[in-house]
């Protein structure tokens, strides 16, 4: 069992904002103490993600299917363009693939095309 300081000190390192992993490091308990103690105290708190935050917005997002669906974009490429050109938000290519991917758009495979000699390319066409 935890003593009722430990808890007060997680109650306090969660009130200030600490993620679970610097609160087990700081006070030496376990992540999955500070994880139970959490969930007992705060039923249903959500921790905010750390990192780098994200580039499109969910509205891009919708953007990037609108243009390809109905706006005539047809790559990745274009939607990046436009999305810097009409919303001036500047966005790699694989930002733009990565959430047409996310969003169930998936590319299609290109069909393969004959790798045939000259000769042959004659007898095949007629």
């Amino acid at each position: 069992s935890i003593s009722k300081a430990n808890e007060n000190s997680v109650l306090q390192c969660l009130n200030s904002g600490d993620s679970y992993q610097k609160i087990a490091k700081t006070l030496g308990l376990g992540l999955a103490m500070v994880q139970q103690i959490a969930n007992r105290l705060y039923p249903g708190h959500v921790v905010a993600k750390m990192g780098c935050p994200s580039k499109l917005t969910e509205q891009d997002r919708l953007y990037c299917i609108w243009k390809i669906m109905t706006g005539g974009k047809e790559m990745a490429v274009d939607v990046a363009r436009s999305l810097e050109e009409e919303l001036g938000v500047p966005v790699h290519v694989n930002t733009v693939h990565n959430t047409l991917y996310t969003k169930g758009m998936n590319t299609i495979a290109k069909p393969k095309k004959l790798h045939l000699s000259p000769k042959d390319v004659r007898s095949y066409l007629d």
